[in-house]
């Protein structure tokens, strides 16, 4: 009997094997040979990534999840030290800020390495398991598209934020006149609009038009639901949080990008660009505005004085990628994970994890959490202890916490690998729902749309993080189709 190899798997295993074997005999002191070596392999294994997504699927897809993901963990996890080995020297007086220690900067990208590989090998693996089929699903039963009460829902959970918000609404970012109760309303919105939009994409999805024009693909949404869509992104650009614009903006109209109108590379690198200097623009007004306390449009006014002579973020000069290095400092997170476990503290082994899973059951985290650690907060999440190891027992703002971090305080290095190659599995079991046949609206089908509308930024986050807002958007979905079936029967 024949056996088939797959030639990318091989390579990618020869890749990770060789990461592998380096990692455990690499240098404790920062070494640029060992660094370039990472940097080469991780090239290679992208590059053999996408050659073998070019071969399965016809055509790349630049706009989707796994791109945008990897997208984001390079620059998570690989800019500041292709930086610092371009001779870009953060200043001491933040070295320790983003490093830690300088023991660490071959683990850091020595498990940025492993890490991005096992993701790869998951992908890949799982395609190989189940080929891509490239038929359109005409059996499906199409599912409903009304969704009246999402509509109602979402309108009145977005009132109630704008009026609990405090000086939110006059475009104030960090309001502090803001009741407790806005970022519940705004939690609701967050959801049923989300809601809202997967139910339309999914009867959008049941078009089988080799053409469709991007008016119409607009109007299978209907007004309500886009003037909502439109105004908050539109408003949140205005208050300078830039999150949801990503999000909203990605979940709404980045399915049309993938299936009707493909964008090549080049222009979703001038795209890209673009949007990170919007983003940029957007983070300085929202900086400008904190510090002298004026309105909207005496933060454009001053946006100019205050960035005249003004160098990149942690650095005394300017230096390529500006405009992501607020990004890219989130290596830190990783870093000072690094320094402190295990020396000084002992991993969690799955408790950060636990507590994702809690979040999905509201007030159940917060209940545990206080039942296990009581007034010792910094064990509440894996950005809690990371604040704590940064800024200790007094923290003025939260440090976060990113993918690779959140899996090395639960696991250590074996969490990373196995972690990121079971999501690499997943998305590579799924992804192709983005751009391939009528999707129902299935558990899976909502996790890649949130996943995909979040891939760029979720090298920051964490993967279990957004479950609680998946499983909401999900069981107020199955209310909404239950609503509306019910009413077809009277």
């Amino acid at each position: 009997m024949d056996v088939k190899i797959n030639k990318y798997l091989l390579i990618l295993l020869f890749c990770f094997m060789l990461s592998l074997i380096f990692y455990f005999y690499m240098p404790v002191a920062p070494d640029a040979t060992y660094q370039w070596t990472m940097l080469v392999l991780s090239l290679i294994g992208t590059f053999t990534y996408f050659l073998n997504r070019k071969v399965e699927f016809g055509s790349i897809y630049w706009l989707s999840l796994v791109p945008f993901f990897i997208l984001g963990y390079l620059i998570v996890f690989y800019q500041m030290i292709v930086l610092d080995l371009a001779g870009f020297t953060v200043p001491t007086m933040f070295y320790e800020y983003i490093w830690a220690n300088e023991t660490v900067l071959n683990r850091s990208i020595g498990l940025a390495t492993l890490g991005l590989l096992a993701f790869y090998l998951g992908e890949v693996y799982s395609r190989d398991k189940s080929p891509y089929k490239r038929a359109w699903n005409k059996n499906s039963k199409i599912e409903t598209k009304s969704i009246a009460f999402l509509i109602i829902l979402a309108y009145i959970f977005y009132i109630l934020f704008l009026i609990a918000s405090g000086s939110y609404i006059y475009g104030v970012y960090s309001s502090e006149d803001g009741l407790s109760s806005a970022n519940y309303f705004y939690k609701a919105f967050e959801i049923a609009l989300s809601a809202a939009i997967i139910v339309k994409l999914s009867f959008i999805t049941s078009c089988e038009k080799q053409k469709l024009s991007f008016r119409k693909y607009l109007s299978f949404f209907g007004v309500p639901l886009l003037a909502l869509v439109v105004w908050n992104i539109l408003f949140s650009l205005f208050v300078g949080d830039r999150a949801p614009v990503m999000f909203f903006s990605v979940l709404t109209f980045g399915l049309y990008f993938i299936r009707w109108k493909r964008l090549n590379f080049i222009l979703l690198c001038m795209s890209i660009f673009l949007a990170s200097i919007l983003f940029s623009f957007v983070g300085e007004l929202r900086q400008v505005g904190e510090r002298s306390n004026v309105d909207f449009s005496e933060r454009i006014t001053n946006i100019t004085n205050y960035s005249e002579g003004k160098t990149s973020k942690k650095f005394d000069e300017l230096v390529p990628g500006d405009a992501t290095i607020e990004m890219a400092l989130s290596v830190n997170t990783l870093n000072h994970a690094l320094l402190n476990v295990p020396d000084k503290y002992d991993y969690r082994y799955g408790l950060f994890q636990l507590q994702y899973i809690y979040a999905s059951i509201p007030g159940l985290s917060g209940v545990i959490s206080e039942i296990l650690y009581g007034s010792d907060t910094k064990f509440y999440s894996s950005s809690k202890f990371i604040t704590y190891f940064i800024q200790g027992d007094q923290p003025t703002f939260g440090n976060g916490t990113s993918i690779l971090a959140d899996f090395y305080l639960d696991f250590g290095v074996i969490g990373i690998v196995i972690g990121l190659y079971l999501f690499g599995y997943f998305v590579g079991k799924n992804e192709y729902k983005l751009f391939s046949s009528y999707q129902q609206v299935t558990f899976s089908w909502v996790v890649i749309l949130i996943f995909f509308s979040k891939a760029l930024y979720l090298s920051r986050s964490s993967i279990l993080f957004e479950l609680s807002l998946i499983v909401f958007i999900y069981l107020l979905i199955k209310i909404n189709k239950f609503i509306v079936s019910s009413l077809k029967k009277t």
